[in-house]
């Protein structure tokens, strides 16, 4: 469990810039499907770490 908090730091980390473009939803934001989908993965995993 603590790896995967350890890891989820990092990436939220990195990637937070994009990730609050994420949560505007911004229309012609340039990110591809992949990395869309990724943060949704990134952010169901921090919703579960909270529940827990």
């Amino acid at each position: 469990m603590k790896n995967i908090q350890s890891f989820f730091s990092q990436m939220t980390r990195k990637s937070r810039p994009v990730y609050q473009q994420m949560e505007l939803a911004l229309p012609g934001s340039r990110l591809t499907r992949d990395e869309a989908d990724f943060l949704v993965q990134i952010r169901r995993l921090r919703e579960q770490l909270a529940r827990s």
